[in-house]
């Protein structure tokens, strides 16, 4: 699986062996998870969650550092700060490629090329005399990156390196043998995460605020009980759609519809953008959707998305491309396990 890791902050001696620890900072909580190698393969270290608020974030990493002893980690900046462009270039060696994408970046983004950072992939080459090169490239705006530096160095940690979130969490659910386009939908408390991902790589991505913060709050209204209740019968009973859990349906449909409607709008983007894209053009129709995030396990949702869209639907798995379960269980259910995807996509960039 490829992913721009695409500021190194902390570059580390390759000679050095440390645990890799990734940290999720999105959807009002932090998420970090620790995977270290063995002889035997992967196995997961430390892991766990809090949440924030806005002005205590640091606070709350200088605890999970101080509980779990953690230094040098990887982090995940939210995708509405990236911007993810296509650029063909003449054919040109490999130590030519990242002027040459600093010299054309402006005719894609909102910045000047010196206030953002970028990586990059190479996507196709021809290396004919009129040939060229086609590179995926991921951009963040430099005041970002340095915010997140910022707040993480003032909590005691090293960043290692930093990763667009819709990166890392197609790094952790996207098997890398997929040769199908993949839409992941990463559904959270408060917002949801699409991502179109081509051979493993991240083509587009948007996020909109809506997640299982929003049904919880119907269903408190919808049947005058507190919010607590409203959530333990949103994880207990959802959307399935029986005579019994006919009222829960109906006052959620509405609301998950939303949703529905967004992957529907992407995936006719996707079909329209292929056809007219000379890049895009040798690519398929998207032929699965990934459901991962806090949220996705919800009852009837993934039945719900995979009859409304035709499309072969599945919960993430992101355990995909580092670890065999036949031979290590890890300590985390697999409903659980769905909102670490982007934890653990960033501590794979360190451990493969």
């Amino acid at each position: 699986m490829k992913g721009a890791a695409f500021f190194k902050a902390f570059p580390v001696p390759k000679y050095l062996r440390f645990p890799a620890v990734g940290f999720d900072v999105s959807d009002g909580s932090v998420k970090f998870i620790e995977l270290y190698q063995t002889v035997g393969g992967v196995q997961v270290g430390k892991f766990g969650k809090q949440f924030y608020s806005e002005n205590d974030l640091t606070q709350t990493l200088f605890e999970i550092r101080k509980q779990n002893n953690f230094d040098m980690v990887n982090v995940s900046i939210p995708e509405e700060d990236a911007f993810f462009v296509r650029i063909r270039l003449p054919f040109i060696s490999t130590p030519e490629i990242r002027e040459a994408i600093e010299l054309h970046l402006e005719e894609y983004i909102p910045y000047a090329a010196a206030d953002v950072e970028f990586d990059y992939e190479v996507i196709a080459t021809d290396p004919r005399p009129d040939g060229y090169v086609d590179v995926n490239v991921s951009v963040l705006p430099k005041v970002i990156v340095e915010k997140y530096l910022r707040i993480f160095n003032a909590a005691g940690f090293r960043p290692t390196l930093f990763m667009v979130e819709a990166e890392a969490t197609a790094r952790a659910v996207v098997d890398k043998r997929e040769k199908d386009v993949v839409m992941i939908v990463n559904i959270g408390k408060q917002s949801t995460v699409l991502s179109i991902v081509v051979r493993g790589l991240v083509w587009f991505s948007y996020s909109f605020k809506f997640g299982g913060d929003f049904l919880t709050e119907r269903i408190s209204k919808s049947f005058s009980m507190s919010a607590e209740d409203a959530e333990k019968i949103k994880k207990e009973k959802g959307l399935v759609n029986s005579t019994e859990n006919q009222d829960l349906f109906d006052c959620l449909l509405p609301s998950i519809s939303s949703i529905r409607d967004e992957i529907s709008k992407h995936y006719l983007f996707w079909s329209s953008h292929r056809k007219e894209s000379f890049m895009a053009q040798n690519e398929g129709e998207i032929g699965k959707i990934i459901l991962c995030g806090s949220q996705a396990s919800i009852p009837g949702v993934l039945d719900y998305i995979a009859t409304a869209m035709g499309v072969r639907t599945d919960l993430g798995y992101p355990w995909v491309n580092i670890l065999d379960v036949e031979q290590y269980v890890p300590p985390i259910t697999r409903e659980a396990v769905l909102e670490y995807a982007t934890a653990i996509g960033l501590s794979e960039a360190s451990i493969k």
